[in-house]
Formats: structure tokens, sequence, C-alpha cells
């Protein structure tokens, strides 16, 4: 009888510590979301990207804004909407140009974090202009900078879009900022990059951990 009970409790025992080390056993909580912030009002354009305007001096003109992020989260990706094709101005008829952008995403003080590249088709006429594979961890109430500008539009690629924007700066969590700048290099300093009145349109997404 002892032994049956000694082997009955081996048992029970050998059970429960399969069941507590089972991988499949669900974990409250445990599963990612699709985090999203996306801010497309108002019908404002700034000027993006070179200009090449013979009444103007030559001059690039970069886009951004700040963002305030509610959760922890992967960083997956980054949008700026444009309105239309990438001309040179004054627009004579153009049908669109191949452009490279650059977008860095900085921390609240203005610090480089990462640094991603867009290659933009002849064919792009307007839209989404999305930056992917950020994979960045971020914390709850981080609040990032995100900027971007045209590589080459101060001289090898003179070229210009507008960057949809808010009047009435209906997001609530951050700012426009914009800077104006005779090389890519200068794009590249957080000096210079001021606030704008305006907010831009912006499209965040990643998912939460």
């Amino acid at each position: 009888m002892r032994y049956q009970c000694t082997l009955f409790l081996a048992l029970a025992l050998a059970v429960a510590a399969c069941e507590d080390d089972d991988p499949a056993a669900p974990i409250a909580n445990s599963a990612s979301q699709a985090y999203e912030i996306k801010f497309e009002q108002g019908a404002a354009n700034g000027w993006f990207g070179g200009d090449s305007r013979p009444t103007f001096s030559s001059r690039t003109v970069g886009n951004g804004c700040s963002v305030l992020i509610g959760a922890s989260i992967v960083l997956e990706s980054f949008s700026f909407h444009f309105e239309r094709a990438f001309y040179v101005a004054p627009n004579t008829g153009d049908t669109g140009h191949a452009v490279t952008l650059m977008l860095n995403v900085r921390d609240a003080t203005g610090v480089i974090l990462k640094t991603v590249q867009l290659d933009l088709p002849s064919s792009y006429s307007g839209g989404w202009a999305t930056w992917t594979g950020i994979d960045m961890n971020v914390d709850a109430g981080t609040t990032l900078i995100f900027t971007t500008y045209l590589v080459g539009a101060y001289d090898s690629n003179q070229v210009t879009s507008g960057a949809n924007g808010d009047v009435a700066a209906g997001y609530a969590g951050g700012v426009r900022y914009t800077k104006e700048s005779t090389s890519d290099a200068a794009m590249e300093d957080w000096a210079d990059w001021n606030e704008h009145p305006w907010d831009t349109w912006f499209w965040l997404q990643g998912t939460t951990r």
C-alpha cells in the first residue's frame, strides 16, 4: 500500500511539472497588437525638396514632426504624405522624377537614433511615402522627432513636391518642423530645424510589446 501511494504521488508531481512547463500554455496579455498613429486632416501643403526657380536662390527644404507614442512598441514604419509627383519648378509639364528621401528618427533633443532611406520611382504621383524596416523599440510616453529631406535637392536633383499639412494644427501630440538649407549634410544637423505653426500629415505604425 505504501508503495502504491508513493507511486501515485510521484506520477501526480510529474503531471503537474509537465503542465507548468507546457510551452503551449497561454500567458495573459502576451500577444502583440498592431499600433498606429495616423494624422491626415487639413488641405495645406508646404514646399518640400529643391527649388530651381530662376527668381529664387537654390535651396533644399525639409519636412518633419514630433510624435508622442503612448504605448511600448516596436516601431516598424513611418510615412509622410506628399501632394503630387516630384517636378522641376516652375512646373512645365514634367511627368515625375525619381527621388531618394532620407528619414532621420531623432530623440526629443534632436539626436539621430536611426536613419532610413526610401527610393521613390518616377511613377510616384503623390500619396503616402513610407519608410519601412525601422525596427526600433520605443517605450510608452516617448516623444520622437521624424525629419526628412530629398537627397541632392540643392544641386543634383532640384525637384520638388508639397508636404501635406494642416494650418489648424489639429495634432495635439506634437509639432511640425521645417528646415531650409544648402546641402544634404546640413539637413542631417539638428540646428535650424524650426517649429512651424502647421501640423504635417504622418502615419506611424508598429506593434505593442
